[in-house]
């Protein structure tokens, strides 16, 4: 049995293959017209103003409000008078050698990232344990096959996979590790709020 899970939610998009050169083709025009960026968490590589999710007629924006919405009501995850509110949301390419340092996203309920273009090797999302130095010497003593069944380490990696979002606790420290390829990596993060009437 295991007691206060972190949670993490995964979707994939079904038919990505479709869709991923207009996407590629939006991270790239969006790169084009603020060729400097801004500067966040990302070490090199290129990072968008952080709210594409107000603009009109843009398909990354559709895409994750669309398999977002869909995932949360088909699921039935929150409650019926939950409501989803999108706060934040841009457009990350990382080239050789890029990164992102540990950072959280304060100010939401659930962050997310979605994969659009993700050669192997291009960057891992890792995690690190809310618990890692409580649990310390604890988790050393364990087995590795208990450990994985149990999930039960200081830090958690995700390998980027095109056309999947997974979403996270804001409160999770996080980083991408360095992209080994001469190819980019370009995703979209986002931040998420939730509230209801009462």
């Amino acid at each position: 049995m295991n007691i206060f899970p972190s949670i993490i939610h995964r979707i994939d998009i079904p038919d990505y293959g479709d869709i991923k050169g207009s996407l590629i083709g939006q991270c790239l025009k969006e790169r084009a017209l603020d060729p400097q960026g801004i500067k966040k968490s990302n070490c090199g590589g290129w990072h968008s103003r952080t709210d594409i999710h107000q603009d009109d007629n843009n398909i990354i924006k559709d895409t994750i409000f669309d398999h977002v919405a869909w995932y949360f009501s088909s699921n039935k995850i929150l409650k019926e008078d939950t409501r989803l509110e999108f706060t934040a949301m841009w457009t990350m390419i990382n080239g050789l050698n890029n990164y992102n340092e540990y950072h959280m996203h304060s100010g939401s309920d659930i962050a997310g990232v979605f994969w659009i273009k993700a050669p192997e090797g291009s960057g891992n999302l890792y995690f690190t344990s809310p618990q890692a130095y409580a649990y310390f010497a604890e988790e050393r003593h364990y087995s590795e096959e208990y450990k994985e069944k149990n999930n039960f380490y200081s830090g958690y990696w995700f390998p980027p996979t095109e056309g999947r979002i997974i979403m996270f606790p804001s409160a999770l420290y996080h980083s991408v590790k360095p992209n080994t390829q001469d190819l980019d990596r370009i995703s979209v993060s986002f931040n998420i709020t939730l509230s209801t009437d009462t």
